[in-house]
């Protein structure tokens, strides 16, 4: 019987940063993933009823934020970095067994707008 309990997203990030130190990843990073995955952690908790633990979390949570975030007009690098930062937090859910597979696995990177060369 596996009476291991679902992890939390604060504990995921939790042990998700430990990991990031531990890979000797500067504080810029640190800070910058964090900064990312919380925001869309508090979008979760404002914007959903079923997302409430790491495992409830589905891909359509997460194409919706970055739909939300393109409608705000954020840049296309700009959420391909928040959607590198989530990916980076499933992927290591997966890593120490918290979640069987990352929601975030297959969701195709945002394109970066081109800027027209003036002539």
């Amino acid at each position: 019987m596996n009476t291991k309990q679902p992890i939390t997203f604060d504990a995921g990030l939790h042990s998700f940063t430990q990991s990031l130190t531990a890979a000797n990843k500067s504080a810029a990073t640190i800070a910058a993933y964090q900064t990312d995955i919380r925001q869309f952690l508090t979008w979760l908790s404002e914007n959903t009823l079923t997302a409430v633990s790491p495992a409830r979390t589905t891909r359509a949570d997460i194409t919706e934020y970055l739909a939300l975030l393109a409608d705000r007009h954020l840049a296309g690098l700009s959420r391909a970095r928040k959607l590198a930062a989530i990916r980076e937090y499933f992927r290591h859910l997966v890593s120490i067994e918290s979640l069987t597979s990352s929601p975030a696995a297959t969701i195709p990177t945002p394109k970066r707008r081109k800027k027209k060369r003036p002539f």
